[in-house]
């Protein structure tokens, strides 16, 4: 018969891979500094604004939106992207 984990502790380890995903490094597997938002915090408005690859001609900015409104939760954006 196959251990079954309980809810709470699945949840907030879910929690921790997501926020280390995105927002802030917990050391679980990702660099210091290297989550999504931390990384796009180093990017201008003008880099961000520049179509990405040879084929695409999306900006930047438009994936990060499409991105982070995919993956929200409730339709909300997630903090940082509340203005999109």
């Amino acid at each position: 018969m196959a251990t079954q984990i309980q809810t709470d502790h699945f949840t907030q380890a879910l929690y921790g891979l997501l926020d280390e995903t995105f927002d802030k490094v917990q050391g679980y597997f990702l660099d210091k500094g290297a989550s999504m938002f931390e990384t796009l915090a180093t990017i201008s408005a003008e880099e961000a604004s520049a179509p990405v690859g040879g084929k695409c001609a999306t900006p930047l900015a438009a994936q990060v939106k499409h991105r982070v409104s995919s993956q929200s939760s409730g339709g909300r954006n997630p903090k940082g992207f509340e203005n999109l």
